[in-house]
């Protein structure tokens, strides 16, 4: 079953599968918990099928569980340790004109945060970008058979308005967003590609 992120679907839950939220608290946290992970394993069915039908296009791997032990990421800013967790992570092969690796990671932003708090997981990811992913993604791309690996990567932003916020529009947000991350170092903002949920 898939179940539409409203109240009454999540009194569905609740009442056909015994699902309990502890209050109405939490249940708003809920909401907009359930519609980040319907999306990415909407974009990510998307993704499968978009390179099912490329011969040029092969999928080496998808990952939604940077948060375990073992997968996080990190780096170390102003002597204070930072972790990285992207929502999502494929790594795509290419073989036309020649054969090539690129990871790509996934934020999606359903508009609930704060600019300011984007902007700080954009900082991360720069700063890790920098740094940590020269090795690991060296090592990653000769793990999958590269020959003469460049450490790489793409981070994907897809962007919609916060749910109850009528007044609002997905390019509105992603604007809002493209605004902070021109903060960024000419390298990170190479690596950002942003499109709206609608557009995906």
């Amino acid at each position: 079953h898939v179940f539409i992120c409203t109240r009454r679907g999540i009194s569905y839950l609740r009442d056909q599968y015994g699902w309990r939220l502890t209050n109405s608290r939490e249940e708003a946290r809920t909401l907009p918990s359930l519609t980040h992970e319907l999306f990415l394993t909407e974009f990510e069915l998307g993704v499968w099928r978009v390179v099912s039908q490329r011969a040029d296009l092969k999928l080496e791997f998808t990952e939604r569980r940077y948060h375990l032990k073992g997968k996080t990421l990190g780096v170390t800013v102003a002597s204070k340790p930072i972790r990285l967790i992207p929502d999502a992570g494929f790594l795509l092969a290419i073989s036309k004109p020649r054969f090539g690796l690129l990871l790509h990671f996934v934020e999606f932003d359903n508009g609930t945060e704060s600019p300011a708090v984007v902007l700080d997981k954009f900082r991360t990811y720069d700063a890790w970008s920098s740094g940590p992913a020269q090795d690991y993604l060296i090592e990653m791309y000769r793990r999958h058979k590269a020959a003469n690996p460049k450490p790489n990567l793409r981070l994907l932003v897809i962007v919609r308005r916060r749910p109850d916020d009528e007044q609002g529009s997905d390019n509105l947000r992603l604007a809002d967003l493209f605004a902070q991350a021109l903060e960024m170092s000419s390298a990170q903002l190479s690596r950002m590609w942003f499109t709206t949920a609608g557009d995906c």
